[in-house]
């Protein structure tokens, strides 16, 4: 049974995988344009000179596809021809990239070696792609450090204006966007193959996990008329994928700040005499990467590669005061009197003539014997009115509150291992968990027993992935 289970569960997995991984094909053709079959093609990645190799059929025509998103160099070796070699070919997230091979004849200690960058053409796909890479990312101040914040750089996409409090911790999941014209909210996020997105019973959905932006390696928002393998969303995507280790050992650390004690007050708050909102974040975090290896047990260079990575925030803003509506002395005892609107007695509904009829409670006023006592205890935690009502309603702006704070913390643990077995299999495993706490005020300043509530955003996710 449990070996069912086990089956099942990567079988579920397998059938529910978005592809993030490019591909790379083309034609191998002699000077005078004729193909040339049997060629032998191999593709190193730069970084961690993991292998693949192919042969050429017999109409030329050579592919290989589920590469990891890279830098790649191409060698090309036929009978009769020089060595040719394709030294800087990028490959990005979810690419179709065409390079035909021009030959040349000669013999195949000689080489010819071309420097310019392939060119990505989307030969089968109808749907539009912006690919944000990591020196973007590097190079720009993005909000909270957040990762899904990045479909903003991405052309076509439209995306509400947030003030700067506390829910930036939603903002920072969310993906309320509209791309291109497609319905806001419709997107879905990919990570790594695997769909991020959970249904927070709000309206909408939300990315589960956020992992640190020092982890991407790549970004890219599609959008148009999707892959089928895209099902979950009638909008756009957006596919992330997580930095892997590679021959050399890499790392990066980072701080970002943000108080409001650094910043100047606007200039309508100053004409009003309002102060300026609290506001202070920070963000923080480190990665580190590189191949396995264990003194005297273990070499993992160009087979067997690590990447850690954390990033943690930390928020407190306010929440902005002002008048409030509260119950008046009356209220509290139950007397109404003082609101036009009809207060009827629940137990009163009788049919008459068919149809169904209720009694208002006389002068408004709710008999104590009918007033529930749960709500009587409740009443001791509700402040009283401490300013006059400007309106002919006594209970209405009655209560001026000063406002109170949302603090905010969240964390971001990856690790992920990956594994080259041989040129035609290749497996990665990574795990994420990341705690994170959004607490809101339910109080008003100056109350006896004020609190709040704590809105954990607890989160944990696996992939495996077997090439």
């Amino acid at each position: 049974m449990r070996r069912f289970l086990t089956v099942l569960f990567i079988m579920a997995s397998v059938m529910g995988a978005q592809e993030f991984r490019a591909t790379l094909e083309g034609t191998v053709i002699d000077p005078n344009q004729a193909v040339v079959p049997g060629a032998q093609l191999t593709l190193v990645n730069v970084e961690t000179a993991v292998e693949h190799q192919t042969t050429s059929g017999a109409d030329g025509h050579y592919v290989f596809g589920l590469l990891t998103p890279g830098k790649y160099s191409l060698t090309t070796k036929a009978a009769g021809f020089k060595t040719d070699k394709h030294d800087s070919i990028p490959l990005n997230v979810g690419d179709t990239v065409r390079l035909d091979i021009d030959l040349a004849l000669g013999e195949a200690s000689e080489s010819i070696v071309v420097s310019a960058n392939a060119v990505a053409v989307a030969i089968d796909s109808s749907s539009l792609g912006s690919v944000v890479r990591q020196d973007i990312v590097d190079s720009l101040p993005l909000k909270g450090h957040g990762t899904l914040l990045m479909f903003e750089l991405s052309a076509g996409v439209v995306s509400p204006i947030f003030p700067d409090d506390v829910r930036a911790i939603d903002q920072m999941h969310s993906v309320q966007y509209t791309s291109n014209g497609s319905p806001l909210g419709t997107g879905d996020v990919s990570l790594d193959g695997v769909s991020d997105m959970a249904d927070v019973n709000r309206g909408y959905y939300i990315a589960a996990y956020q992992p640190s932006a020092d982890s991407i390696a790549e970004f890219k928002l599609q959008s148009g008329t999707l892959p089928a393998e895209y099902g979950r969303s009638s909008g756009s995507i957006s596919n992330i994928v997580t930095k892997s280790g590679t021959n050399d050992v890499h790392g990066t650390m980072f701080e970002n700040m943000r108080n409001s004690a650094l910043d100047a007050n606007s200039f309508f708050n100053n004409v009003s005499g309002t102060k300026l909102a609290v506001y202070r974040q920070n963000n923080f975090g480190f990665t580190i990467g590189g191949p396995v290896w264990l003194p005297k047990i273990y070499n993992g260079k160009n087979r067997t590669f690590f990447f850690m990575s954390y990033g943690g925030l930390r928020a407190t803003s306010a929440f902005g005061g002002g008048r409030l509506n509260v119950p008046t002395a009356q209220m509290r005892t139950g007397d109404f009197s003082q609101v036009p609107t009809p207060i009827y007695d629940p137990y009163s509904v009788q049919p008459v003539n068919g149809v169904q009829t209720r009694t208002p409670f006389p002068g408004n006023v709710i008999p104590a014997s009918e007033q529930d006592p749960v709500a009587k205890n409740l009443m001791q935690y509700w402040p009283t009115p401490n300013v006059a009502s400007s309106t002919s309603s006594p209970w209405v702006g009655n209560y001026s509150s000063g406002g109170g704070a949302f603090p905010s913390g969240y964390d971001f643990f990856d690790m992920k291992f990956d594994q080259t077995i041989s040129s035609k299999q290749q497996i990665f495993a990574r795990v994420n968990f990341g705690p994170g706490s959004l607490w809101n005020p339910y109080d008003f300043p100056g109350l006896a027993s004020p609190g709040r509530f704590e809105n954990k955003r607890p989160n944990q996710g696996a992939t495996l992935s077997d090439t």
